[in-house]
């Protein structure tokens, strides 16, 4: 082969990849007891044709919150008897994991007994130096303020992709399976619903 045909061939194969990207699916939704094992079809590896931009770097935001969940719960239930129950395991999360990776206690814990949890932080600690939301009714934003709270929201999004995957981590690692999701409209305020799929 020619020397520009192989300059041809490696320009196609940079331009390949640089229109594909991998991705972990699913990264948020964690079978109990795999202690780090990648699942196959949860969160395998997938090969995926997307754009670059938010999508990939939520899911790889999920993914390292994911291990370091796992690694946290580990440490800092180490030294505790094994907890039984889901609801145990819970009240351990909001209480003393809280408190070592985000220095303070949930400030509440809801559930409808039907293995949908609902943790309220009113200030959630890494989105306290964000920007508050406009109230309600106000001025439309000048372009500068709307791009800002764009920017923002982008950040805000990440942080909170990045703490679902910590703490769908800490629950795998302690033998709950569950899916977490996160809301946070009233900025730093911020609210994560966890849904348990089965106990390991």
């Amino acid at each position: 082969m020619s020397v520009s045909g192989q300059q041809q061939q490696q320009q196609q194969q940079q331009q390949q990849a640089a229109s594909t990207s991998f991705s972990l699916g699913a990264a948020v939704h964690t079978h109990g007891g795999s202690h780090g094992a990648l699942v196959p079809g949860m969160q395998s590896l997938q090969l995926q044709q997307r754009p670059a931009g938010g999508t990939r770097i939520s899911s790889c935001a999920e993914a390292v919150g994911m291990r370091v969940g796992e690694r946290l719960a580990e440490r800092y239930s180490r030294d505790r008897p094994r907890m039984g129950d889901t609801l145990e395991i819970i009240k351990f999360v909001c209480k003393d994991f809280w408190l070592a990776v985000f220095r303070k206690q949930v400030d509440n814990l809801r559930t409808n007994h039907r293995g949908v949890f609902v943790l309220s932080d009113s200030n959630f600690r890494w989105l306290s130096r964000l920007p508050p939301a406009p109230p309600v009714g106000s001025d439309p934003p000048t372009p500068e303020a709307a791009a800002q709270r764009a920017a923002a929201a982008a950040v805000a999004s990440n942080q909170l992709h990045l703490a679902c995957g910590v703490l769908a981590g800490a629950l795998s690692q302690l033998g709950v399976a569950c899916v977490v999701e996160a809301d946070a409209h009233a900025c730093p305020a911020a609210a994560f619903t966890v849904r348990i799929t089965m106990m390991a």
